[in-house]
C-alpha cells in the first residue's frame, strides 16, 4: 500500500546514499512524492500501525484525534486555498468521498452542485455556514453548523456553498461515487462572499 511504501522509504532514507541507476531514480522521486502526499499520516500514525496490517488496522482502530485536527488545520492555514481534506477511505480503490475538510476563514467555496450524488456534511469542530441556493442563485436556506448540532445532507443537484466562521473549523465530508472535478456547468458562481 502507499502507506507501506511512505514507511520503507522513509526507513530507507539514511541508507541510499549511493550513485543510481534511472529506474531506481524514478522510483526514488515517486517514493518522495508519496512522501509527501502522506506526510501528515507518516506524522500522526507511523508508530501506531504495523505496515503490512495498515489497511486493517486503520479501520479497525483509527481515531481522529485533537492533535489531528490540529495539524490537518495548519496545513489548512498555510495552504493558499485556506482549506485542507484528509482522505478517510480505505484505500485507492474505494470510490466514495470520505473526507475530513479543514476551513479557515476567506476559503473561496463557489455556489455548485453535484449532479450524480448527495453530500452529507457534519461540522466536528467549530462553525460553519452551508448556503442553499435556487437554479437563479437566490440563497433560499442558511444552515448553521456547529459540533452536536446538524448532520446535513445535500441532495444531489442542490445548488450549495459554504463559509467557515471559526479558524480551526473541520468538517467530515461524504459523497457516493469516486472523486471528479466540477465541470462549468456545475459552478453557478465563483464565491457568493
Amino acid at each position: 500500500t502507499y502507506i507501506c511504501r511512505l514507511l520503507e522509504a522513509t526507513r530507507a532514507d539514511s541508507r541510499d546514499q549511493h550513485v543510481q541507476t534511472p529506474e531506481a531514480a524514478k522510483r526514488d522521486r515517486e517514493e518522495l512524492k508519496i512522501k509527501s502526499e502522506f506526510k501528515f499520516l507518516h506524522d500522526n500514525l507511523a508508530g501506531k500501525y504495523n505496515c503490512r496490517n495498515f489497511a486493517a488496522e486503520r479501520i479497525k482502530a483509527m481515531k481522529i484525534t485533537g492533535q489531528i485536527l490540529d495539524s490537518l488545520t495548519e496545513q489548512a492555514k498555510s495552504s493558499p486555498r485556506l482549506r485542507m481534506n484528509y482522505d478517510l477511505r480505505n484505500s485507492a480503490e474505494d470510490k466514495s468521498q470520505r473526507m475530513l475538510n479543514a476551513l479557515e476563514p476567506g476559503t473561496v467555496m463557489p455556489i455548485h452542485r453535484h449532479r450524480n450524488t448527495s453530500e452529507t456534511v457534519v461540522c466536528i469542530r467549530g462553525h460553519f455556514e452551508e448556503y442553499l441556493y435556487d437554479e437563479k442563485g437566490n440563497l433560499t436556506e442558511t444552515i448553521d453548523m456547529m459540533p452536536g448540532g446538524v448532520v446535513l445532507n445535500i441532495e444531489a443537484g442542490q445548488w450549495h456553498s459554504l463559509k467557515s466562521l471559526e479558524s480551526g473549523t473541520v468538517l467530515l465530508e461524504i459523497k457516493e461515487g469516486a472523486w471528479r472535478p466540477l465541470e462549468p456547468e456545475d459552478i453557478l458562481s465563483p464565491s457568493p462572499f
